[in-house]
């Protein structure tokens, strides 16, 4: 009845589910997705390679004659809530995609969202690090050692008008962690979440803990706000109807993107598969093209991300995977870095004069089964100002200056690194400063960048930088005389050997310049250049 959430209806079951009806003796069904019914669903986290799962070999067996037991103890306690639910069905990746199929696993993954979402819940487990630890609290022996626990405690500070530097108490949840359950969590209408000791409902609408204790109120919020308008179920909104303001939707994207980039992709070439099934609801609703993890409509200004990864002395690039997986102007080229998506401030538009143009972007999926999982290849072609770093047009490397930590092991700050091109290169005509972690709009001697990975950074031989204007103006803000300071935003890139137009992203450029416009970016003619 709540206004938000998806009415509970039957739906079109799995291609197969688990069989609950004797929870000591479950079996696998195949249903080819021409029955319905009511089915549970289950996120967690397998913490390695699952022993018991179905397969080429034993899929027959599991089909006729039921799944061998005993299965792992998360996946039991799973089929056992399901059964006293009243619940028949219950679907797990490990039992019910063949894991040792690659065309089962293309056809089922492309299918994940709509599973989660058609679910009639979906069982969350949130703390328990491997599939046989279970979750159901009974006086059995761990089988496994829990290892270390994390906890957030209350440290009071020297001073104690600064409070504490942590406020609450709360256990680790490596479900959290884990790049697929941000899917799973957003899409399915109805969870039950485990986290012994406490069991807590949610849905769209409305959520119930029912284990609280006396520093936890109960609540009649239910999902994020924000995830409201993902599932404009009720009465005037449809799918495509524009009821969601384009503004909206693209925050809670760039929400999503940011936590997304900070959990765990144990295959990586995962990266955009375990991203699909949310995908396709923003496309749904808003009606646009997803290109790569990127958007046609607003394309120029996703392409301005930038990577956030650890700051201070110790700081490392990850490397560029070695198998591709996505364009490098795409955010899934790199991984384990949280991506920070570009946000507009609002002079940005009123203050820009030249705006790169979007020629073309072609993408072409592996599978036209899952055209939003994994890239096969793409190119994306711009009309755009474009010219060598250096100023003589020489190839170069650059040198990096790295990140700096002070304080003590209860209180410090730290600062991130960057790296620094050679004297005459043409970022540093006149007076100039740029955006960097820990000194934004501070005047810096050096203009210092980030890559976005160790592509790039090699100092045993020079290579052929470029930089790509995508947008820029020469004050900031819309009255005149508001701010005398130029700006610029673009990338920087490698041009591809033995193509004198194609080019590869390895850092996002974040410029501004007081008073003096360099005198380069009038005399640069615009050009036709594809990026790979």
């Amino acid at each position: 009845d709540h206004d938000r959430c998806s009415k509970l209806d039957e739906t079109y079951l799995p291609t197969r589910v688990i069989d609950c009806s004797d929870p000591s003796k479950p079996r696998l069904f195949e249903t080819h997705r021409q029955i319905k019914g009511y089915y549970c669903t289950l996120s967690y986290v397998w913490g390695g390679e699952q022993h018991q799962k179905t397969t080429a070999a034993n899929i027959d067996t599991y089909v006729r004659e039921g799944i061998n037991v005993p299965l792992p103890q998360t996946i039991a306690d799973a089929i056992f809530v399901t059964h006293k639910l009243g619940v028949r069905y219950l679907w797990v990746d490990a039992l019910c995609i063949i894991q040792d199929s690659f065309e089962d696993k293309v056809k089922e993954l492309a299918n994940m969202g709509r599973i989660y979402r058609d679910s009639s819940l979906t069982i969350s487990v949130l703390s328990a690090y491997r599939a046989d630890e279970g979750f159901l609290p009974d006086e059995r022996t761990s089988v496994v050692s829990l290892g270390r626990m994390l906890l957030k405690y209350d440290i009071p500070r020297q001073d104690p008008s600064l409070g504490y530097k942590h406020q609450t108490v709360a256990t680790h949840s490596p479900l959290d962690e884990r790049g697929w359950c941000l899917q799973e969590s957003i899409l399915s209408p109805r969870r039950l979440i485990f986290q012994p000791p406490y069991v807590q409902y949610k849905c769209r609408s409305f959520s119930q803990n029912f284990t609280p204790d006396r520093w936890e109120k109960e609540t009649a919020s239910g999902y994020s706000q924000s995830d409201y308008i993902l599932f404009t179920i009720a009465k005037d909104t449809s799918a495509s109807g524009g009821g969601v303001a384009d503004d909206k939707l693209r925050e809670r994207w760039e929400q999503i993107l940011s936590s997304y980039t900070r959990c765990k992709i144990t295959v990586p070439n995962d990266k955009l598969v375990a991203l699909a099934g949310v995908a396709e609801v923003f496309q749904s609703i808003s009606q646009d093209d997803y290109l790569a993890g990127l958007w046609r409509r607003t394309l120029l200004n996703d392409l301005l991300w930038k990577p956030f990864g650890p700051i201070g002395p110790d700081e490392v690039l990850p490397p560029r995977p070695v198998e591709y997986r996505a364009p490098t102007w795409s955010w899934a080229s790199v991984g384990d870095v949280v991506i920070n998506p570009h946000r507009k401030h609002m002079f940005e538009d009123p203050s820009t004069e030249y705006e790169a143009e979007i020629l073309a972007c072609e993408v072409t999926p592996k599978s036209s089964i899952h055209p939003l999982g994994e890239v096969e290849e793409a190119t994306l072609t711009v009309e755009a100002k474009i010219r060598p770093l250096m100023l003589d047009g020489q190839k170069c490397t650059f040198m990096e200056r790295k990140g700096t930590r002070t304080g003590d092991v209860f209180q410090s700050v730290s600062l991130g690194g960057d790296w620094v091109a050679p004297v005459g290169n043409c970022l540093e005509s006149g007076s100039s400063s740029v955006d960097r972690l820990g000194g934004e709009g501070q005047e810096k001697k050096r203009i210092g960048i980030r890559f976005d990975c160790l592509e790039g950074t090699a100092q045993d031989r020079p290579m052929d930088f470029f930089v790509i204007i995508l947008r820029a103006g020469r004050r900031w803000g819309n009255r005149e005389g508001y701010r005398d300071e130029g700006w610029m935003r673009g990338l920087l890139v490698l041009r591809v050997e033995d193509d004198v137009e194609q080019y590869r992203r390895v850092a996002k450029l974040d410029l501004q310049y007081n008073f003096q416009w360099p005198d380069w970016f009038d005399t640069t003619p615009l050009k036709t250049v594809t990026l790979v």
